[in-house]
């Protein structure tokens, strides 16, 4: 199919050139420009009246954690994996809302060790705000919801650079989403091919897209990717993100690829996302299939390691099965709120991870372990969409009840 694509798009450029010189072709290319002259000064309204709109509206703040920024002297240099599953649910939701259980890949984590929070939460119900907070260890002051600032919270972290002050090694993974393809505090990043965000969307809306890494082409350069970090001289930090059970749904449970239409091939992940039944079993297969490669994963990460590591296995968000996102509605929050936490700590740090346990304080308790601090555990909170009293939703989140999630 690509190569007869190939021939019909050279076919179309010998027909082009070969009637560019006619009087109806030059007649056409000046009414198509004309109507380009108009979309354009469409599109520029558009942008001006945008700018005006969201001028006024607050930058995201974050406060400096002093009590972690000075370069210290440890007892220790465990290596740390921090690994994120894009959209995996928690136990009981997967039970519930996708009628899939998952426990034996739960026992499995248990048997090598470790830890796993039943009644995990996150804080906020995206990743790109949701990694912010887990790895600069707060909640961030006034987040609103028109501002990609969020991607520099987890491109330049605290949680990085405490630990490069530490000595460590800090690794990236590119996952092909713009909140992790770069990070200029990296000593060491795997980039996807194309990594650019500019040349990539412009390669993608070329005649070349056929040819350009797919989501499963980003999942498989992210399992590689990890398995080499392994390899780093410790100690190193790695940050692993995978675009997994997060759709498209590429992968069978078997690790084999599904037959998808081509613009689920690509590396748009904002494509309408199929929550009908036969979407919820693809999505617990995509489950199926993250849960063996993280377990081969871990069981190389502890086979090559010479200190007991710390692994953290953890999703920045759930995956709710309705198709709106309603903030005021239980069961969305409960879907969208209830994230995977399984955790691999010293001895010592397996009582700190209650069952209860929310992300923005994980990296609070290893942190406090390898500088000897008494840093407190920040309150279980949840922010959503702020609204109204009649019902007009609010650039800002807010905290939401607790009854809610």
């Amino acid at each position: 199919l690509n190569v007869i694509y190939g021939v019909l798009v050279c076919a179309l450029l010998a027909v082009i050139i070969r009637f560019s010189e006619s009087k109806v072709v030059k007649g056409g290319v000046g009414f198509v420009t004309n109507i380009i002259y108009f979309l354009f000064f469409i599109s520029f309204s558009s942008v001006c009246l945008f700018c005006l709109k969201v001028k006024d509206i607050e930058k995201p703040k974050l406060k400096e954690l002093r009590e972690f920024s000075e370069s210290q002297q440890l007892s220790s240099h465990p290596d740390i994996y921090y690994i994120i599953l894009d959209g995996y649910c928690r136990q009981d939701v997967l039970k519930e809302s996708y009628q899939y259980d998952n426990t034996a890949f739960l026992d499995q984590l248990q048997n090598r060790g470790f830890v796993v929070s039943q009644q995990a939460t996150c804080s906020y119900p995206f990743s790109y705000i949701s990694l912010s907070s887990t790895l600069n260890m707060q909640y961030i002051e006034r987040a609103n919801q028109m501002d990609n600032n969020y991607y520099k919270f987890i491109q330049d972290n605290q949680v990085a650079r405490c630990l490069k002050n530490c000595g460590y090694t800090y690794a990236t993974v590119n996952t092909g989403w713009s909140g992790t393809y770069k990070s200029k505090i990296a000593d060491i990043q795997y980039d996807l091919p194309y990594s650019n965000g500019f040349l990539s969307a412009f390669l993608e809306g070329s005649v070349l897209s056929p040819w350009m890494p797919n989501h499963a082409d980003n999942v498989k350069h992210a399992l590689e990717s990890s398995n080499e970090a392994v390899t780093i001289k410790s100690p190193k930090f790695v940050f692993s993100h995978f675009l997994v059970p997060h759709a498209p749904y590429s992968f069978r449970a078997d690790g084999t690829l599904r037959d998808l239409p081509a613009h689920l091939l690509t590396k748009q992940l904002y494509s309408p996302i199929d929550r009908t039944d036969s979407g919820k079993k693809a999505y617990t297969e995509q489950v199926q299939y993250g849960n063996k490669e993280m377990l081969d994963l871990v069981d190389r990460i502890l086979h090559t390691s010479t200190t007991p590591p710390i692994i953290i296995i953890q999703s920045d968000h759930g995956w709710h099965t309705s198709p709106q996102k309603d903030f005021t509605d239980p069961v969305f929050c409960k879907e969208r709120y209830s994230i995977l936490n399984a955790m691999l700590l010293p001895e010592n740090l397996r009582k700190e991870v209650k069952p209860d346990f929310t992300a923005v304080n994980t990296f609070r308790i290893v942190l406090n372990h390898l500088l000897n601090k008494e840093v407190p555990m920040l309150p279980k909170k949840a922010f959503g969409y702020e609204f109204t009293e009649d019902h007009q939703k609010l650039p800002y989140y807010g905290e939401l009840s607790p009854s809610l999630y």
